[in-house]
């Protein structure tokens, strides 16, 4: 896949703008959001799918 800009630049030059304190970011992989989402559902009870 090719981009012809980073995705998350505009967001976090943005989100300086709000504020004095340094704005720290976490890319995460799909593999990662996955996981998150894992761990949402089984909180909240949910059985993960087989």
């Amino acid at each position: 896949m090719y981009r012809k800009h980073p995705m998350a630049v505009d967001w976090i030059v943005y989100a300086q703008s709000l504020t004095q304190k340094p704005v720290r970011g976490v890319q995460a992989s799909g593999n990662t959001i996955s996981r998150w989402s894992s761990l949402s559902a089984a909180s909240k009870g949910c059985s993960p799918k087989t």
